[in-house]
């Protein structure tokens, strides 16, 4: 959910339809490129693989037991809806850690494999992947530790659209309908 209370806030922006021009997000291509050099360079990946992309980014850990899956499950059917429009470039589903201790690159491999097959993983050292969360705003919390060591992390629940440029253009939170995400999708993709 949204336990701080800017994101209860920047939820109600978005249902409300303000500019995003109102939200201070990364909006310079140089900053989001070198944010993902950070997290790919774990990865056999390079930035060019992504720039100049449309992107869907989500922020999630692959032992979420609930909300992790069920949001992937709705980018999957948002990136399988635009797929079907042959005339829009095609957009690149994201799933970034908050949890690098436990989500290596094998971790995430084995975990993106139940989604979209186009579906990326990133990781990253854990002070590297805070600088991602906190350049996009994404809450996140280590909880306590069960007695055999488990624990969950209390994140921010949005998917991103980033544009090739690297601007944030719109973000969607866990009860946005899927058709309407996918228009909203659409009409920036056509509007460049």
């Amino acid at each position: 959910g949204f336990p701080g209370g800017c994101w209860r806030d920047l939820a109600a922006v978005h249902r409300l339809g303000v500019s995003r021009s109102l939200i201070d997000f990364p909006d310079d291509a140089v900053i989001f490129a070198e944010m993902l050099d950070i997290l790919m360079g774990v990865l056999e990946m390079k930035n060019e693989d992504l720039a100049g992309k449309w992107l869907l980014l989500y922020f999630g850990f692959t032992h979420c037991p609930d909300v992790c899956p069920e949001s992937m499950e709705q980018l999957t059917g948002v990136v399988d809806a635009l797929d079907m429009d042959l005339s829009l470039s095609p957009v690149q589903p994201v799933f970034i850690t908050v949890d690098p201790e436990r989500d290596d690159p094998k971790a995430l491999a084995l975990y993106i494999k139940d989604f979209h097959p186009r579906l990326i993983g990133l990781t990253g050292l854990p002070e590297n992947v805070e600088r991602v969360t906190k350049a996009f705003r994404v809450f996140n919390s280590r909880g306590p530790p069960t007695a055999d060591g488990d624990y969950l992390v209390d994140h921010s629940v949005l998917i991103f659209l980033v544009d090739p440029r690297g601007s944030v253009r719109d973000f969607f939170a866990r009860d946005h309908p899927l058709e309407k995400m996918t228009s909203s999708i659409t009409r920036h993709v056509q509007q460049g």
